[in-house]
């Protein structure tokens, strides 16, 4: 009974880790939430596991303080993709940054202030210069078939009627 799964970018940073003993948990953490983020925004799509873990460390080593300026180790002999310089990785990279920069500056939405503020908060939201992802596949796809269930009920509708 096999139980295969792709690669994940959370399994590159285990092994990851394992190229850098010396660097904490702490570093890690950082990393898989980064990755967390990186799941709400469609621009990764096109980027491998192997590609958003590598930068996603590198933001979170130049997001601690303790880290700032340490590198990760030259992966190019595991695979040519994972060098620090690589466009692609830089990238990736500007993004995830991006992406952190923005997930901070947010309020809590639970606290008392956000939720008392919410319309004004609401329309500051959507003047802000924010990363966007394309529409979500599934939402057309569910619209769509709204439509063609509604267009179903009145051609019903209509059949009936001229009974």
């Amino acid at each position: 009974h096999w139980h295969v799964h792709p690669p994940t970018p959370q399994l590159f940073i285990e092994h990851f880790m394992y190229y850098m003993p010396g660097v904490t948990s702490n570093v890690q953490s950082f990393a898989l939430f980064l990755i967390e983020l990186s799941t709400m925004d469609y621009f990764f799509v096109l980027y491998k596991p192997s590609e958003i873990a590598y930068a996603a460390m590198l933001v979170a080593l130049d997001g601690i303080p303790e880290y700032y300026g340490t590198t990760l180790p030259d992966l190019s002999s595991l695979h040519p993709s994972l060098h620090p310089y690589s466009s692609r990785i830089r990238t990736c990279y500007q993004r995830l940054a991006t992406i952190h920069a923005q997930a901070e500056n947010q309020a809590d939405p639970c606290s008392e202030e956000a939720y008392a503020s919410a319309p004004v908060a609401a329309a500051q939201f959507a003047q802000q210069q924010r990363t966007h992802s394309p529409p979500c596949v599934m939402k057309e796809a569910m619209m769509s078939y709204q439509e063609q269930c509604q267009q179903q009920q009145q051609q019903q509708q209509h059949t009936h009627c001229n009974k």
